[in-house]
């Protein structure tokens, strides 16, 4: 989308929130900076039970939010670490794409994540891109793992 900082996402009108008929869609995704914010944010969610527990984890975490349609355009991540992705809400189809080099051994894949699913991958390696099903608004929080 057009936005630019969490500002523009917090003054966008009441319409366009609610994702109102003939309103212009929207997705945003941030992360956080800065340790303290961290430290709060993590008060409002348990790390994946799954996770090893002398695995380390990042002190970012991501959040991404929008409505119906086209979440994020295909592309690769440059970050640290392997990610995992909670689905707090709504529903998103991830459609995973090798890379050139295993293209001719790995297939394309789309997985659909609801509410309380989460997804594990490293996008370093696959192409991704994002589409998110009309009904609630898609809440996703995430992280890096090692």
């Amino acid at each position: 989308t057009e936005f630019e900082t969490l500002a523009d996402v917090f003054n966008m009108s009441t319409e366009r929130a609610n994702f109102t008929p003939g309103e212009k869609p929207w997705y945003v995704g941030w992360s956080n900076c800065h340790s303290d914010v961290a430290t709060v944010l993590r008060q409002h969610y348990n790390r994946p039970y799954f996770l090893p527990v002398d695995s380390e984890s990042s002190q970012v975490d991501w959040i991404f939010m929008g409505g119906p349609g086209l979440g994020a355009f295909v592309h690769l991540d440059y970050v640290q670490r392997p990610s995992w992705q909670a689905q707090i809400s709504g529903q998103k189809t991830w459609t995973l794409i090798p890379t050139p080099e295993c293209e001719h051994v790995c297939t394309a894949l789309n997985v659909t994540v609801s509410k309380g699913d989460i997804i594990v991958l490293d996008t370093n390696q696959w192409y991704h891109a994002t589409y998110i099903h009309p009904g609630e608004i898609s809440i996703t929080i995430g992280s890096e793992y090692d």
